[in-house]
Formats: structure tokens, C-alpha cells, sequence
């Protein structure tokens, strides 16, 4: 069939990943006296070649309810349901950050950007800014 096209797009999404992280990437990497990454997958060549343990929380929905791992997954990959904390009892919690969070009649939202690099980051700032306002609320 077409299990092929799973490792295919992997690898085709990574590619551009790094080819847009590695111009910041590595110099932070030569400010900490590291050498600079070369492969043209990145951390990704790092992790494969030295089998680091990848869990990737997903859904059942994407894996089915046994969280088969594709065939073509390496065997250090493991699929795993999203993990849940434990509520926090409320007594348990910092005063202030409880404070923060219940001191203020606006609404508190979050907003939440993954681990992609933002081209723009004031300007992704400014927006944030403005949906805030538009809302009338405070955001984390």
C-alpha cells in the first residue's frame, strides 16, 4: 500500500523544520562552545542514530485503541495515550500563583504555540496583545 508515504512525510517535514530552526539553532549551540549540527535532519540524525526513546503522545483515535506503532516506527518508538496530572488540591497551591489566577474579574486564557519557531515573534507578541484586548481578557 502506501505505508511508505508515513516515513516519507516524516522525513519531508523535518527537512524543512530544521532548515528553518538550524539558522538559530546553531549559533546558540556555538555560544555554549557546541559544534554545529550539519545533518540535513538535525537533532532528528542525533536522536535516530543513537536510539534515544521517543514516546509520542497521541490519540487512540491516530493509533486505535491497542496504540500499534506503524511498521515502519524504529523499535525505540513507543506510542502512548496523552498523559493526564492528578488535579492539585487547591491547599497545595502557591498563594500567588492562585492569586494571579482567581485575582482579576477578566478571564485568564491560554495561549499555547508548540515548539514551532515563530519568523516574527514581536509581531506574533503583538497579536497575542491585541486578541487580548479585542477579548478583554489576560492571557498565559
Amino acid at each position: 500500500g502506501f505505508s511508505c508515504l508515513n516515513k516519507w512525510t516524516y522525513n519531508v517535514v523535518f527537512k524543512a523544520l530544521w532548515d528553518k530552526e538550524k539558522s538559530l539553532i546553531n549559533p546558540w549551540r556555538q555560544s555554549l562552545g557546541l559544534e554545529p549540527l550539519t545533518s540535513p535532519m538535525g537533532i532528528i540524525s542525533i536522536l535516530e542514530s543513537r536510539k534515544v526513546a521517543t514516546i509520542i503522545a497521541c490519540s487512540t483515535l491516530v493509533c486505535g485503541p491497542l496504540q500499534r506503532v506503524p511498521e515502519d516506527y524504529p523499535p525505540y518508538a513507543h506510542l502512548k495515550c496523552f498523559v493526564f496530572v492528578k488535579p492539585t488540591p487547591e491547599s497545595a497551591i502557591d498563594e500567588g500563583l492562585l492569586a494571579f489566577v482567581t485575582g482579576n474579574s477578566r478571564p485568564l486564557i491560554y495561549l499555547g504555540f508548540g515548539s514551532m519557531p515563530a519568523p516574527n515573534p514581536l509581531a506574533l507578541l503583538r497579536i497575542a496583545i491585541d486578541v487580548c484586548s479585542l477579548l478583554n481578557c489576560r492571557a498565559v
